[in-house]
């Protein structure tokens, strides 16, 4: 300090007032977040921060993930695209750095729920003969659509499995033979499990008529046809 006056005039080197200079102060708001928010789905982020400048930066936090970055334009909003990749609530954060002359600030928390992607509907239907007849095979195919990446089906008579699962194939298809034992109708269908992002599906059943092998309730027509009981016809060879 130097001071000057009609006594004289002198400087003080060490003594003076003292001044503490602080940074300017700023403060941040995290925008609102969409509520549908799904997996995999990008979700649009805003902050806005009042005491900052263009070109600053802003930090987007996932309680303490750091899931990016973006600068403040000059109207002091940063924006900033999101993909969550876990189902959960998330809380949500935005924070601005600190600049040589404003100070640092931290928005309040923002709770989101975040749904799994939904499972992509299927559709089986079932093809299979209307008729059959005791101890002859028979074959049923099932087309499951969209064409599902895995998956089985499980072919049924009524309540019965009939059979083990089978894999669904590279063309959404899954089939088997099978031989009835017993005359009468029969309600077959088949149950598509679903596989990861693909829901399971029923087909609609096929009434499958079975009668006896000789084809008829009366023993056959007596003739040496197809079915007849002449030695040629006969199907017991007799």
């Amino acid at each position: 300090m130097r001071y000057s006056g009609s006594l004289g005039s002198g400087t003080y080197n060490k003594r003076g007032p003292s001044i503490t200079v602080r940074l300017d102060t700023s403060t941040t708001d995290l925008g609102a977040v969409p509520s549908d928010v799904q997996i995999g789905e990008s979700v649009p982020l805003t902050a806005t921060v009042t005491g900052g400048a263009k070109g600053d930066t802003i930090e987007f936090w996932d309680g303490t993930t750091k899931i990016g970055t973006a600068a403040l334009d000059k109207k002091g909003v940063a924006a900033f695209g999101w993909i969550p990749d876990a189902e959960g609530e998330h809380s949500l954060s935005a924070k601005y750095l600190a600049t040589s002359r404003v100070a640092g600030s931290q928005s309040g928390m923002r709770a989101v729920q975040v749904s799994p992607v939904p499972d992509v509907e299927t559709t089986t239907v079932l093809t299979g003969p209307a008729t059959a007849q005791t101890g002859a095979e028979v074959s049923f195919e099932a087309q499951v659509s969209p064409i599902p990446e895995g998956g089985t089906v499980q072919f049924r008579d009524g309540d019965t499995d009939l059979g083990a699962p089978v894999p669904v194939d590279a063309d959404g298809k899954a089939s088997i033979t099978h031989t009835f034992d017993s005359e009468g109708t029969h309600e077959i269908t088949a149950v598509y499990s679903g596989a990861p992002g693909v829901s399971g599906s029923t087909a609609e059943p096929v009434t499958v008529t079975v009668t006896d092998e000789d084809g008829g309730p009366d023993g056959g027509d007596g003739g040496t046809g197809d079915g007849g009981t002449g030695l040629d016809g006969n199907i017991f060879g007799s």
